[in-house]
């Protein structure tokens, strides 16, 4: 099965802007195990950079950059039986969050 993570963005209004991707498991790890790996490498186990997100967002014309921030928030992650959008696997993708902080 694939796994699907969600995430969101909340700019300075605390405006949501929600997204989701699908990735490949490779290593067959269960939703539990995922998230306790994930939240381990996450900023205060819940935030990630933007930039290394595996698919774009696309933000508002009104982004500020003196008041918005480029933190994205994990929600969840959710075995599926659909195909995977990106090429990444799941394992190294969270391997990365921690590469992405050094």
């Amino acid at each position: 099965m694939n796994i699907r993570m969600t995430y969101l963005y909340r700019d300075a209004g605390n405006y949501k802007h929600w997204y989701d991707v699908i990735f490949p498991n490779k290593s067959e790890k269960s939703v539990s195990e995922l998230t306790e790996k994930i939240k381990k490498q996450l900023i205060s186990g819940e935030y990630f950079e933007q930039e290394l997100a595996p698919m774009p967002m696309d933000l508002d014309e009104d982004f500020d950059e003196e008041l918005d921030h480029s933190w994205l928030e994990f929600h969840s992650f959710k075995e599926v039986d659909a195909p995977a959008q990106v090429d990444q696997d799941i394992m190294s993708f969270i391997s990365n969050l921690h590469d992405g902080f050094k």
